[in-house]
């Protein structure tokens, strides 16, 4: 900023407009560069807490804590209400941790409302987003509390594990960005 502010300033005093112009494209461009340098690093720095995090769930840390810890790290990065993990076994989804992060109940997802979801996206090995709720199709029991939801497949390899499910109560509250964190 103190570099920006000196080179307006000496711009001002020994060029014309054209010159102006000129500064002030570059200092522009430079501004919007450096913000997209931060963004990067910010991001990068998130990827490390991923893969240190990583690291602390396959040593001998017991598997609930592992989940906690996986929780309080997707809370930091996602923003969510209802955070639950399945696990896929013998083409059967088993309820491995859930925690609903709603106040009296309110965000939590009626039993059974993403099923279709749930198939969908363990069939394509992609992950389901759903912007509106309450006036999707793909959903049996429309929620009343929850706007977005994101249903994501679990992988080891080219194999389905199991699907890591996020509700939240606001719309379009998952992008590609929040399902590849």
């Amino acid at each position: 900023g103190a570099i920006a502010v000196a080179v307006i300033l000496v711009t001002v005093s020994e060029f014309g407009p054209a010159g102006w112009v000129l500064i002030g494209v570059v200092l522009g461009l430079a501004g919007l560069l450096l913000k997209r340098i931060l963004e990067e690093s910010v991001a990068a720095e998130e990827l490390n807490k991923i893969l240190a995090m990583e690291q602390i769930v396959s040593s001998d840390v017991g598997l609930s804590d592992a989940f906690r810890r996986i929780e309080a790290l997707a809370h930091r990065l996602v923003d969510w209400r209802t955070f639950t993990i399945f696990r896929l076994q013998n083409g059967q989804l088993s309820l491995v941790w859930s925690h609903d992060g709603g106040v009296d109940g309110r965000g939590a997802l009626p039993a059974g409302a993403t099923e279709r979801l749930r198939r969908d996206a363990l069939g394509s090995g992609q992950p389901v987003i759903v912007a509106d709720a309450p006036h999707d199709p793909r959903l049996d029991a429309p929620p009343t509390d929850v706007e977005s939801i994101a249903v994501i497949p679990l992988r080891f390899g080219d194999h389905n594990v199991g699907l890591l499910e996020l509700a939240h109560h606001k719309r379009n509250a998952y992008s590609l960005k929040e399902v590849g964190l």
